[in-house]
């Protein structure tokens, strides 16, 4: 991992620095000592200082590393109950996603899902949690499925196996659309499996109205302001929309347009979650007015950072 030193540490490591040349220098330079040893000894006290400095920069940086976690409490839609510890590093599984050697193919349920690209976020376990859940637990035979965020269409492509009717996803990145077209064509279900672009349930409704069965999402881990997402590299924004969802565009949408997209109101959105989003969720969720509740809990990386599924309900 890149480390960059934060301004509060490089300024307590600049001014002992300067405590300790002084020192050095009140100590060492004495009249009557020719003018080359005391340029010696005041090159050697600066190059011993600025090592002393490295090192304690080096040593924040190590107590900051041990220290960068923040404590979230477990939320359940109605109250908060018991706190865990988990690592914030959205930036480290970035880099690790850079570092694949593509292209990959990864399991899901026994579906091969292939990605070619970096600019692509590929499924894992999260994935592998979601459509076990849905599986096991939704009557999914002939009906017809709304995928907020699809990304490669993993869920689409592995509900379609399994006698969905049709499933139909939005994605915002070319890169997303452009591999979930590749997955669905090498499975041959160009008639079961659409994906739109769009940012979000409001391109759904625009083309299919109120013609779903249920709703699933599986929003980005954090936000962030569309001007920081400006000064993202060009070649990283596609990557960083799975992991940012930029002001919150794509979950307000589900939580504001999803139930529109639903036949009737027997209908349910499903929507996963960790404990680095939840929080934001439930926020959300209150502003506008909508209630949900945890339908399946499990500690994917057995980390303590444990992953949700949430059913979310519209109040009348």
């Amino acid at each position: 991992m890149k480390y960059t030193t934060p301004k509060k540490t490089k300024k307590e490591a600049l001014r002992k620095t300067h405590k300790i040349i002084y020192y050095i220098k009140r100590g060492l330079l004495i009249k009557g000592r020719g003018s080359l040893e005391n340029v010696l000894i005041i090159v050697t006290s600066v190059v011993a200082s600025i090592l002393i400095a490295v090192g304690l920069c080096y040593v924040d940086l190590k107590k900051e590393e041990k220290i960068n976690y923040k404590k979230i409490a477990y939320v359940n839609g109605q109250g908060k109950s018991t706190v865990y510890k988990m690592k914030l590093e959205p930036k480290k599984h970035l880099d690790n996603i850079l570092q694949k050697k593509l292209p990959c193919t990864v399991d899901i349920m026994g579906v091969e899902i292939t990605i070619g690209s970096h600019k692509v976020y590929p499924p894992g376990k999260l994935a592998r949690m979601y459509t076990k859940y849905l599986l096991k637990n939704i009557d999914i035979e002939g009906k017809a499925i709304a995928d907020i965020g699809a990304g490669c269409s993993t869920l689409g492509i592995v509900l379609a196996k399994n006698r969905a009717r049709l499933i139909v996803g939005v994605d915002i990145t070319p890169e997303s659309i452009r591999c979930s077209n590749q997955n669905i064509q090498s499975h041959a279900l160009q008639n079961k499996v659409k994906i739109l672009g769009g940012n979000g349930a409001g391109a759904l409704f625009e083309k299919y109205g109120s013609s779903f069965d249920f709703v699933v999402c599986g929003p980005p881990w954090s936000t962030m302001s569309s001007q920081q997402f400006e000064k993202v590299e060009d070649k990283n924004k596609s990557l960083y929309r799975s992991f940012y969802d930029v002001d919150d565009a794509l979950i307000t949408s589900v939580l504001t347009k999803g139930f529109e997209l639903l036949k009737n109101s027997r209908g349910n959105v499903y929507i996963s979650a960790c404990m680095k989003t939840i929080d934001r969720i439930n926020k959300l969720c209150k502003k506008h007015g909508i209630k949900y509740e945890i339908v399946a809990t499990e500690d994917l990386h057995k980390d303590g950072n444990l992953h949700y599924i949430l059913r979310l309900n519209k109040k009348v």
